[in-house]
Parts: C-alpha cells; sequence; structure tokens
C-alpha cells in the first residue's frame, strides 16, 4: 500500500521515486521474498522488478551455501545431485570444463563409496569350514583323554598354560 500511494501520486521525480525504492527494499530476506510474491499476486510488476532486483543484489557473488545460509533453505542434495552436468546450450569452454570437473568428482565419490563397502565386507570374516572340519580341528587341537579326575588336573593345568601364553604374548 504504501508503495503503491508514493508511486501513485503524481509530480514526484525519478530522483525521488529511486531514493524512496531504495528505502522501501532494505527488508530482511524473509519479508523481501514475502514482498515479491504478494506483488505478484497483485500483479504490480514494478514493485515484483524492484523486489526481485533487490534479492538477486543479495545473492549475487555469493556461493550456494551462503544463499541458503540468508535465505534459510535446507540442503537437500546429495554429493552427486550436486555434482550432475551443467546444460551447456552455448557450447561455453568453461561449462564443459566446469563439467568435466564434476564428472571426476562424480568418480571419485563412486570409488571412495565403493572402497568403504569393500573394507565394511573385509571386516566381516567368515569362516568357511563345513562343522565335520571343525569338530576334526577341535579333536585334533585336544589333548589326549585320560581318566576323569585327571582330565580335571589337565584341564586346569592347560588353563594355566593358557594364561601363561596369553601374558607371555602380551609382554
Amino acid at each position: 500500500a504504501e508503495y503503491a500511494d508514493f508511486h501513485g501520486k503524481a509530480g514526484r521525480s525519478d530522483k525521488e521515486r529511486k531514493q524512496f525504492d531504495e528505502r522501501f527494499v532494505r527488508l530482511d530476506t524473509r519479508k523481501l521474498c514475502e514482498l515479491t510474491s504478494a506483488a505478484d499476486s497483485l500483479e504490480m510488476r514494478p514493485l515484483v522488478d524492484l523486489t526481485s532486483r533487490s534479492l538477486a543484489k543479495m545473492i549475487e557473488g555469493k556461493s550456494p551455501d551462503e544463499i541458503r545460509a540468508a535465505f534459510n533453505l535446507p540442503d537437500d542434495l546429495t554429493e552427486e545431485e550436486k555434482l550432475e552436468p551443467v546444460k551447456n546450450s552455448a557450447d561455453d569452454p568453461r561449462i564443459r570444463l566446469l563439467n568435466r570437473l564434476y564428472a571426476k568428482k562424480r568418480k571419485e565419490l563412486q570409488t571412495k563409496r565403493i572402497d568403504t563397502k569393500r573394507s565394511e565386507e573385509g571386516s566381516k570374516q567368515h569362516d568357511t569350514r563345513s562343522v565335520d572340519e571343525l569338530l576334526s580341528f577341535i579333536e585334533e587341537s585336544a589333548p589326549p583323554a585320560a581318566s576323569t579326575s585327571g582330565k580335571k588336573q589337565q584341564s586346569s593345568a592347560a588353563a594355566g598354560q593358557q594364561q601363561q601364553q596369553v601374558q607371555g604374548a602380551g609382554a
């Protein structure tokens, strides 16, 4: 309403209108976006142009992360989506170079993901021996059978030897 009132009155110089416009768009990003949307809904083309130019100046020269921060936008793109090729209708060599760099980065991400998957799979060791093979291994490493009381003495002696071996290995 303020914008329409000021610009609706006759007799204002271009300099006055320009100064008013500069002061009028000094808003935070949220309010400026809302004003742009409202002006578009009301089909107020001069106000849409003014607010759009102001928004463009706010993002000019900023990185995507800085723009997301300024407008409180979420970063919902994956690393691969951020590296999607840019359309190059003018056959610009800079865009070709950028797309080659993106392709290289995508390949690095894919290789990294494969390496991570392989290392995870490598850390999971599976024993492929059959049950019969495991039983025969256990029987081969077991001490010879003795009397019942001898078995208890042997098992406690074996436990003591194992404990000494473990302590010796740790030293």
